[in-house]
């Protein structure tokens, strides 16, 4: 029987893997964030984080966790200069159909 080294992982595939975060909020900490925001700009329009600010009276440096935990989650899009938007998960959510 041959000894067999452990396979290494190539670079990129590495460095994927440092990049990886988690969320610091929990699901139900993002949902009424969201929830928030949707209750104040509704959810057709993207809200941006100096709007979602002044809604939940946090600065917006503040935010960016929380923001960037509800974009983990799904729920909220960021649509990259525009502002966040829920997505149709939050929707489904919230609105199930049975």
């Amino acid at each position: 029987m041959e000894d067999r080294e452990p396979k290494s992982q190539p670079a990129e595939v590495k460095s994927n893997i440092e990049k990886l975060s988690y969320p610091t909020e929990t699901i139900l900490k993002s949902i009424e964030l969201v929830d928030l925001i949707v209750n104040h700009k509704g959810t057709a329009v993207p809200s941006t984080s100096s709007e979602i600010s002044v809604i939940t009276g946090r600065s917006e440096s503040n935010l960016t966790m929380k923001l960037s935990s509800a974009s983990q989650y799904g729920i909220l899009k960021n649509m990259k200069g525009k502002g966040y938007i829920t997505t149709k998960l939050y929707d489904e959510y919230k609105h199930p159909i049975y």
